[in-house]
């Protein structure tokens, strides 16, 4: 491989590591249910740690879960409703890209407002020459 193709790879990946991680398990039965022991912390750790408890790789943008909080997460459940409490209520999501892997991305943003009511009065003007084209006199 020449050295500015090995650059470039090297670069990219320098670049998609930087933008967001991926944390990699085991794989995982889908919908089985599991046991997670999971402490209340930041989501970025709690992510983390409930990939590594249920081998389900988690990629997310660590900007988007900055600053958030999860939940304490004990007892049995799925993965799907695992990562569903721990999402809950940070605005985030998250959304299966294969077997085995999720990915968490900002939930889309429904716009639900209603529109103000708005009352349109008017008044019949009587016009001659309108009326004359309609034959009304």
């Amino acid at each position: 491989m020449s050295k500015s193709v090995s650059f470039l790879c090297t670069t990219a990946a320098i670049a998609m590591a930087a933008c967001s991680f991926v944390v990699t398990s085991t794989s995982y039965a889908q919908g089985a249910e599991q046991r997670f022991d999971i402490a209340e912390q930041s989501l970025s750790k709690a992510l983390l740690e409930l990939s590594r408890q249920s081998g389900v790789n988690i990629v997310v943008d660590p900007n988007i879960v900055a600053g958030k909080r999860a939940p304490a997460l004990v007892g049995g459940r799925s993965v799907d409703e695992a990562l569903a409490k721990l999402l809950e209520g940070s605005g985030l999501v998250a959304e299966r890209s294969s077997d085995n892997t999720v990915v968490v991305k900002e939930q889309p943003q429904r716009h639900t407002d209603a529109l103000e009511t708005v009352n349109v009065f008017g008044t019949t003007i009587e016009d001659p020459i309108l009326s004359s084209r309609t034959g009304d006199t």
